[in-house]
């Protein structure tokens, strides 16, 4: 555990995700390639390592910064900073930021099971009462359209066993929409996430995913931005993040599933709204 030290500015404290202390702990450096108002991206040696709102919970390839304003005001970044990572101290550009690093929060484990169609009907309600209007509500609302076709037919090659057409309808969606992680990313990181941890619970499945999903992540960097990449191959990857994690929740798990909702619909702009969306299509296809 790291102490804070006084001859720099005040510890900040973090947390780590899984990818993201591994290279910590290796003391790795990289390169800023995105900064944002409340984030910072760095590509350290073909790997994305994200510095974020500890709000969010856990990325994987993430370091959680309880104070990411004053962190971000601290470390002054632009992009093209060297980024260096060592015992008690992130180095960004010329300047030296001293860590406290914690413990992640408690993960979210809750048992999954296949949902009822009231369940679904009950989070389906909740997203448009609560969602963000943008991103795949905005896109699929009126059920045409790009969106709309692209995420019927996922649906449908599913429930057909289709592995092919299924790769293609997720292909589709790649890169679609707005913002740092388009929508269209976002729903497949909802939509895959909540696949692979039913299947990890032994619920099963229409079709076998791992032939799509090495598609679909060999698609990706023709169709989609590094950053958002990222967080496909963390999602698809089946590691655990905070906002997928609750998305299958809300849809999956037991007991209320507003929490779990709540959980996944603050994750930024339309986001977790997107993320909720994909997941809840997943859970669809698993309903009794």
């Amino acid at each position: 555990m790291s102490t804070a030290r006084t001859d720099k500015p005040s510890a900040h404290a973090v947390f780590f995700g899984e990818t993201a202390r591994s290279l910590y702990e290796g003391n790795a450096a990289g390169t800023i390639v995105g900064v944002f108002s409340h984030a910072l991206y760095v590509s350290v040696g073909g790997e994305m390592l994200s510095f974020y709102d500890a709000a969010y919970g856990e990325v994987p390839f993430g370091v959680a910064v309880y104070d990411i304003l004053a962190f971000l005001a601290a470390a002054e970044p632009a992009v093209g900073d060297a980024v260096a990572l060592a015992d008690g101290e992130i180095r960004i550009g010329g300047r030296a930021l001293a860590v406290d690093v914690l413990l992640p929060p408690v993960r979210i484990l809750t048992p999954l099971a296949p949902p009822d169609e009231g369940r679904l009907t009950l989070v389906e309600d909740y997203i448009a009462a609560h969602g963000s209007p943008r991103g795949m509500l905005e896109l699929i609302g009126a059920n045409r359209g790009h969106a709309a076709d692209s995420t019927a037919a996922l649906a449908t090659a599913f429930r057909r066993g289709n592995a092919e057409a299924a790769t293609l309808a997720a292909t589709r969606l790649l890169g679609l929409g707005r913002g740092l992680t388009p929508s269209g990313d976002d729903y497949l990181c909802g939509f895959f996430s909540a696949l692979l941890a039913a299947r990890r619970a032994g619920i099963a499945l229409p079709m076998p995913l791992d032939a799509v999903i090495g598609a679909v992540l060999a698609a990706a960097p023709a169709r989609t931005s590094s950053i958002s990449g990222a967080y496909l191959a963390a999602a698809l990857g089946g590691r655990y993040c905070t906002v997928y994690a609750a998305a299958t929740a809300a849809c999956l798990g037991e007991g209320s599933f507003a929490p779990f909702a709540d959980t996944a619909l603050r994750m930024g702009a339309s986001s977790g709204t997107d993320t909720l969306c994909g997941a809840l299509a997943a859970a669809k296809l698993l309903a009794k």
